[in-house]
């Protein structure tokens, strides 16, 4: 009674259906290598059920095969997210298909230059270097700066800081406009710079007679009428005539009033000094026809030295005559202000005390650079041991008055006629014009008449 079966091995492989792993299939595979038809995969062999299957090929451990791998050694899931590809001039970069990061270039103005690195915003980098117009006629040379901005070269020819277009004194700095100047013009006062940097100032003619006042012979009268006809108001002149400087004087009339007048001394300076003598250091007779009054020497004296700015006469005997007149020609240099003057001079002691017979001031007598003719009436009493001087009251070595054709002529015999207005205190006179003989008493304070400045 033994007990028994039939075998059961439905796949035949040597395996009862009751312990066959691999049913259908010969269990004899287990461990044997096969292909589970999946490129993932690697290694494959059959398996305790005699299922085909190998290891996942996924080196960079992305959960993605190899075989599928968009991108191989970084993981796929980073496809279509954010990065940075360093590239200062792309915006909105990702990864793309391949995980490379990566975005579009930025060019807003199409010039070929990134936005980062653009130069000129909004406008062609190319432009740079290149020529434009600023629309500044103040500049030259217009280009395209590093931003291409439009700009030139400041046109100042005189650097004053002013465009030569808007410049209004060319070749002078335009900042001179209203500020003072000197014209070299003497006849002009005020100098400034006008609107186009020509220095002017306004003519100066206190007395309206068309003569500035630094030319102006005649201060305060109208230099028309040098050389006219009028009357001195002495009955012993003729021909009375106003002379350079509008005093009305005339020619003396021999044997008017008794008086004979003859030349005591004339002389021109071209055969030396004559009478007269050198004072010292300041005092020379020089030879410039410039400015001698005829031929080429004349007297020149300068500064305020005194003495030494003097020329003098040897004592002469005048003892004879009632009245001189001293005449000469004059022409001052460089004389610089009101105070600047040259005198005449009297002696009657042989030049131990001279008294001032009459004084010249620049502007109110002469001005420098012209020429003038004097003559001089002083009436007497006069001495045997008479002497006349010239004397230079200036400042400084540089300012000259130049004296030449000294004519002296005296009156003899017969009485002087009065000479109560010549601003000199002469003949019998107790004071300046008063007093004396042949003028109206001297005011006192003590006559019982009110007079003077009382």
């Amino acid at each position: 009674c033994g007990c028994s079966g039939t075998f059961a091995d439905s796949d035949n492989d040597g395996v009862c259906d009751a312990l066959d792993q691999c049913p259908g299939s010969d269990d004899a595979l287990i461990g044997t290598a096969c292909d589970d038809g999946n490129a993932c995969t690697t290694g494959d062999v059959y398996d305790a059920n005699c299922g085909c299957s190998g290891t996942l090929i996924d080196s960079d451990n992305d959960g993605v095969c190899d075989a599928d791998d968009q991108c191989p050694g970084l993981d796929d899931a980073l496809i279509g997210t954010a990065c940075d590809d360093g590239d200062p001039c792309t915006t909105g970069d990702v990864y793309d298909a391949n995980c490379g990061c990566s975005g579009t270039f930025a060019d807003s103005d199409n010039d070929g230059v990134c936005d980062a690195l653009d130069q000129c915003p909004g406008s062609d980098d190319a432009l740079i270097g290149t020529a434009c117009d600023d629309g500044n006629a103040c500049t030259t040379g217009d280009v395209y700066d590093a931003n291409c901005g439009c700009s030139g070269t400041l046109i100042d020819s005189d650097n004053d800081g002013v465009c030569d277009a808007d410049d209004q004194c060319p070749g002078l700095d335009d900042a001179l406009i209203g500020t003072a100047c000197d014209d070299g013009d003497p006849c002009t006062t005020g100098d400034v710079y006008d609107a186009n940097c020509g220095c002017s100032g306004t003519f100066a003619d206190s007395d309206n007679d068309g003569v500035c006042d630094a030319l102006d012979q005649c201060p305060g009268s109208d230099d028309a009428l040098i050389g006219t006809a009028c009357d001195d108001g002495d009955e012993c002149t003729e021909n009375d005539v106003y002379d350079a400087n509008c005093g009305c004087s005339g020619t003396v009339i021999e044997g008017c009033g008794g008086c004979t007048y003859v030349t005591i001394n004339s002389n021109d300076f071209e055969a030396g000094w004559g009478i007269w003598n050198d004072g010292g250091s300041d005092c020379a007779l020089i030879s410039n026809s410039s400015y001698a009054n005829s031929g080429t020497y004349s007297i020149q004296l300068r500064d305020n030295s005194g003495a030494a700015s003097s020329a003098f006469t040897d004592n002469l005997n005048m003892a004879d005559f009632s009245e001189i007149t001293v005449s000469f020609s004059y022409i001052t240099v460089s004389m610089d202000n009101p105070n600047e003057d040259f005198w005449l001079q009297i002696s009657t002691d042989g030049g131990s005390n001279y008294t001032t017979i009459e004084e010249w001031n620049l502007g109110d007598e002469f001005q420098n650079g012209v020429r003038y003719n004097e003559s001089v009436v002083y009436a007497g009493p006069f001495t045997s041991n008479t002497r006349l001087r010239f004397v230079c009251d200036a400042s400084g070595n540089s300012d000259w008055v130049y004296i030449d054709d000294v004519v002296i002529t005296g009156c003899q015999g017969g009485p002087v006629l009065p000479t109560c207005d010549d601003g000199i205190q002469n003949g019998d006179e107790e004071g300046v014009d008063c007093g004396g003989s042949s003028c109206a008493p001297c005011a006192t304070c003590s006559d019982g008449i009110q007079n003077g400045d009382e």
